[in-house]
């Protein structure tokens, strides 16, 4: 079979939909399928092809950005192009560019529509782009959800129900390698003998970090928060931090490397995602979480996956959004109770290892695949 991932970026760009893209493209390719993956790259000033892991990879310069959609001619031409060698399309969206070109695709050529997120927080923009997207669904073979619960509070889904198969997002099961603690000469921190509640993301408003540095009032003495990643908000949250006078119990630590976030998550005692709307769409950190038996505190994102990603009182306890207090209570109770600790880790693991590997995502849709390819022979 010969496919063509269209996404906005891919590796080594970061995010959560360049990940998926990754995961399924290396699955398809060793799965014995020829792989193409068309997308962007900030770093490119011309139209590039390489060849990785036997995977193609087109990269396309971008022209400019108009309201985080990254737009180039270039792009146009490689995925408008890729229809003649293609038997299947899988298009990563929020893209409205890829989504653009699908009414063009010929019936010969199956279409997945992986529909990670809808478009959150644009007001206006939103009903402006309300066409393309019935005319791609419409067009679409297959849309891919991450979740139930995403997939039945998404206006843009609603109408093509018939059409969506749920493939939960896959984490790697954790190396089995003993990583070093880490120690206060790694981060600046006296870590030693404090209780960790990590979180990890990008510091832009929808995750709710500034919740989570007011809950660090109301957690445990011994209790420390530790927060990993960038973005543009970390300047205010080190105020926040200042001016709550919480230096010594949150902690803003930029990147880490993968094995040191590999240490954090081995140290913590409980992983805390505060996420405000449905921009947080799965969740996939928690699945992360999860891999290394790690319990969980989580928000009630009304029609997210995140609740249904952290069973409540079954992988951890999930709490209202925009609650600091309720954030740290429940933080408290997991920190407190040893047996109830070890009960969300167990079943964590389980739960990853059940609904949440790699493999298993890789081979749902592969599964999906397969159903199109014979039903269009």
């Amino acid at each position: 079979m010969r496919i063509s991932h269209w996404g906005k970026f891919y590796y080594p760009h970061h995010g959560g939909i360049e990940n998926v893209t990754k995961t399924l493209a290396e699955g398809a390719s060793l799965a014995g399928n020829t792989v193409t993956v068309i997308c962007f790259d900030l770093s490119s000033v011309k139209h590039t092809v390489e060849v990785k892991n036997k995977i193609t990879i087109v990269r396309n310069p971008v022209d400019f950005f108009r309201f985080s959609q990254p737009l180039g001619l270039s792009y146009w031409r490689s995925i408008i192009g890729s229809l003649r060698y293609s038997d299947l399309i899988h298009v990563h969206a929020p893209n409205y560019l890829a989504l653009l070109a699908l009414p063009f695709v010929p019936r010969r050529v199956r279409v997945v529509v992986h529909w990670h997120s809808d478009v959150i927080g644009k007001g206006f923009l939103s009903r402006l782009l309300r066409p393309i997207e019935f005319f791609a669904l419409r067009r679409a073979d297959t849309i891919i959800s991450t979740s139930p619960s995403y997939a039945y509070n998404s206006n843009a889904l609603r109408p093509w129900t018939s059409k969506v198969t749920i493939v939960p997002i896959g984490a790697p099961t954790p190396p089995v390698i003993t990583c070093k603690d880490l120690t206060a000469d790694d981060v600046n921190i006296d870590i030693p003998h404090r209780k960790i509640v990590l979180a990890v993301g990008r510091l832009v408003p929808y995750k709710g970090f500034d919740v989570l540095i007011t809950s660090a009032r109301y957690l445990k003495e011994d209790a420390i928060v530790l927060i990993v990643g960038e973005g543009p908000l970390r300047g205010e949250l080190e105020s926040q931090i200042t001016k709550q006078g919480l230096q010594n119990k949150v902690y803003l630590l930029g990147r880490l490397s993968d094995y040191s976030l590999s240490s954090l998550f081995r140290q913590a005692s409980v992983y805390c995602m505060t996420s405000l709307d449905r921009a947080e769409a799965f969740g996939v950190v928690l699945v992360e979480a999860m891999s290394y038996g790690l319990p969980i505190v989580a928000t009630e994102i009304k029609g997210s996956g995140v609740p249904w990603v952290n069973a409540h009182n079954e992988t951890g306890l999930n709490v209202p959004i925009k609650d600091p207090v309720a954030t740290a209570a429940a933080c408290n109770i997991i920190l407190d109770d040893n047996e109830l600790a070890k009960s969300f880790k167990s079943n964590g693991i389980k739960r990853h290892q059940t609904l949440f590997s790699l493999d298993t995502a890789v081979q749902n849709t592969l599964a999906s695949y397969k159903k199109l390819i014979s039903r269009s022979d």
